[in-house]
């Protein structure tokens, strides 16, 4: 009788644990809710406030005549410097703490946000002649001694791979389950497009920086590289949104 009784309640206690719970659920959707509204307000928020401090400031940038930094890595070394990585660590820490439906989807998450924390503290080699010394400071350089350039490498590698990760995550991961939801399909055709995008956005800045250097600066779009990674990161938080349910959710049945 004993037995039969623990047999029964271990049988609730799986049931109840298999079951989701709704504090994990909020849980869950809030994280990706921030990972989303992060990435995609990055880019914005550091050329919109680079800008502004520029306005408050003056005479605060070395270099009046930037406008836009090359790149979003640059503004590592611009006064916005804290909201970068402030902002890369957050998602760094946001895609760790990340639990997906699959082990896989976590083993992702996990990589991205891992890569993500290199792109932080790995800065971008700052642009700078050779005998000028270095105007911020990082991990690796003092005031006298520039960063070693295998760290500008490290920081490339890191956000290739991360911006891959999320290609994956988008194309192959977010579109896993049941597919004959009309819903769940056009969420499906957004991620594989978001994914695209990055993917794109990928190829481009390779071809400008490796392959054909110069090419997009001759049509006078020296600032090529911030365009395609805003695109890139446009779409990753796209992608994240519309898992959230913040778009195309599955409509709710009528109560009452």
């Amino acid at each position: 009788m004993a037995q039969t009784m623990n047999e029964g309640l271990a049988k609730r206690t799986v049931h109840y644990l298999k079951q989701e719970n709704p504090a994990h659920v909020l849980h869950f959707k809030t994280l990706q809710k921030l990972i989303g509204f992060v990435a995609l307000g990055l880019p914005f928020v550091l050329v919109g406030g680079e800008y502004l401090r520029d306005l408050l400031v003056p005479g605060s940038k070395d270099n009046p005549w930037v406008v836009i930094e090359p790149a979003i890595s640059s503004y590592f070394h611009t006064g916005m410097r804290d909201v970068f990585v402030g902002c890369l660590v957050a998602i760094g820490i946001f895609l760790i703490c990340y639990k997906g439906y699959e082990r896989r989807d976590n083993w992702a998450a996990n990589f991205a946000g891992f890569c993500i924390l290199i792109v932080a503290l790995f800065p971008t080699t700052e642009r700078l002649p050779e005998d000028v010394l270095p105007r911020s400071l990082t991990l690796f350089s003092t005031a006298s001694c520039k960063d070693p350039g295998i760290i500008g490498i490290i920081h490339f590698v890191a956000a290739a791979l991360f911006f891959v990760m999320l290609a994956v995550m988008s194309i192959w991961l977010f579109t896993k389950g049941d597919t004959t939801n009309p819903r769940k399909r056009l969420r499906n055709k957004w991620h594989v497009g978001c994914g695209s995008v990055i993917i794109a956005s990928l190829i481009f800045i390779f071809i400008g920086k490796k392959i054909a250097p110069g090419l997009f600066e001759s049509f006078g779009f020296g600032f090529f590289t911030l365009f395609f990674e805003t695109t890139a990161e446009g779409a990753f938080g796209v992608s994240w949104l519309i898992k959230a349910g913040v778009w195309f959710a599955d409509k709710q049945p009528n109560s009452g």
